[in-house]
């Protein structure tokens, strides 16, 4: 493999290089949670910039576990809906399809031209995969995904909303609800407190990151229109995973243990 260039990646562009990194040092593990080949292959191209997250173990261990969190309510959407489509909103360089499968499915990958761009020059996305580069603000994308005659779908949004003012926040669910009816969104979300916490983060600071939003309750969507409804929530501790037991103190801290999420909706009616 020619030697990466990701020189010209600026600001929120380089948090793909962390997220996949950290799915490379999982996927070293002998029994990883997530196992991407794609994350394996890329890792020791990573080695030089970022050989300091090596040192971000905790970090590594939620990362992959909210990817896995993502990755389920995905296998559970196919299932349901074997020939429905999924959407990756902000895709980066996550290799969500490859890990899944799934052949009759539609999959559209959504990012900015810097991404896209570079994830077209470290692999090659599988079958029925389209890539749109552009902003997930800019709904031309939507364009592309209707004219597929894709329904129903599927939305994932990981590491995505909280890099967005609220009031993008709010016209992205809302052009969902109205160009998607019915349709499946899944994202991360921090509360306000966490917000502000994780911008004193030693990479958010590295990397003059800042996050924008917050969501104070699991439900706040719902009174953002009709039809909006939360039906799914997961938090790092709801699962028994051993290597989580160093952490487990923080489940009596309400802010520690409720900050951090993934939420599941549905957003308006077929």
């Amino acid at each position: 493999m020619k030697e990466l260039d990701f020189s010209y990646l600026l600001g929120v562009e380089r948090t793909m290089l962390m997220t996949l990194f950290w799915r490379g040092m999982e996927s070293e593990q002998a029994e990883p949670l997530v196992r991407d080949e794609v994350a394996a292959r890329l890792l020791p191209e990573l080695e030089e910039e970022l050989s300091y997250l090596r040192k971000s173990k905790d970090d590594q261990l939620y990362n992959v576990l909210r990817t896995r969190q993502f990755d389920r309510w995905t296998r559970d959407f196919i299932a349901i809906h074997p020939r429905g489509t999924v959407v990756d909103l902000g895709c980066g360089l996550d290799a969500r399809k490859q890990r899944i499968g799934g052949t009759e499915i539609r999959w559209f990958g959504v990012d900015l031209p810097g991404v896209t761009a570079f994830r077209k020059s470290v692999f090659t996305d599988p079958p029925r995969y389209t890539l749109i580069a552009g902003s997930v603000l800019d709904f031309a994308w939507m364009d592309r995904v209707e004219g597929a005659n894709s329904r129903p779908c599927h939305f994932s949004a990981q590491g995505l909303l909280p890099y967005l003012q609220p009031e993008d926040v709010k016209r992205l669910v809302l052009g969902l609800r109205e160009r998607f009816p019915g349709c499946e969104l899944v994202f991360d979300a921090m509360s306000p407190f966490m917000v502000r916490l994780h911008n004193y983060h030693p990479w958010v600071r590295k990397m003059n990151l800042r996050f924008l939003w917050g969501l104070k309750e699991d439900d706040g969507l719902e009174d953002w229109a009709s039809g909006i409804k939360q039906e799914g929530s997961w938090r790092y501790f709801d699962d028994p995973e051993p290597r989580m037991k160093p952490y487990r103190w923080m489940r009596i801290i309400p802010e520690a243990a409720k900050g951090n999420r993934v939420l599941k909706y549905r957003l308006g009616e077929i």
